[in-house]
């Protein structure tokens, strides 16, 4: 039982103590994600000395700016330290938005709504068929034939 001590990730495991034989027993990988806290060179060089192995970034919300100088920032202190880590990327995936629907639509069950990649003018039905405009591209071919759809049951 842990009493309010804090233990360190070397002290946890022997093995860790010695490199070569940490590298033939570990198999399980430690990721911390960089952030405001871990940012700072001190607690990166603890994180490293500690034996993390991946530092992960969130592109969710990531400038390039901001990417470009913490790769060079734990390029930086892994070289002072002394040991390599992998960096991994986190992409956020596609966002599927939809352009301007005006008023709420409500659909019945079985009732046709077709999801177009751009806009036609007029009004919001085609040949008697709601649709509504998206972004993304890729979604005319992921989705099943028009008489498969099917959402929300």
């Amino acid at each position: 039982m842990l009493k309010n001590k804090t233990t360190s990730l070397a002290s946890t495991n022997v093995i860790m103590d010695n490199p070569t034989l940490e590298m033939r027993y570990r198999q399980t990988k430690i990721i911390f994600t960089i952030g405001p806290a871990t940012s700072i060179d001190e607690v990166l060089k603890q994180l490293i000395n500690e034996r993390v192995d991946i530092c992960r970034i969130n592109m969710a919300h990531a400038t390039h700016e901001w990417t470009r100088g913490i790769i060079q920032q734990i390029k930086r202190v892994c070289g002072e330290v002394g040991r390599h880590i992998a960096i991994m990327m986190d992409i956020k995936g596609p966002e599927i938005r939809t352009g301007d629907i005006g008023e709420p639509i409500y659909l019945e069950h079985d009732q046709l709504f077709d999801l177009l990649m751009s806009v036609p003018t007029g009004d919001a039905s085609l040949e008697g068929i709601r649709y509504v405009n998206v972004n993304y591209p890729m979604c005319q071919c992921q989705l099943p034939e028009p008489d498969q759809r099917r959402f929300g049951g």
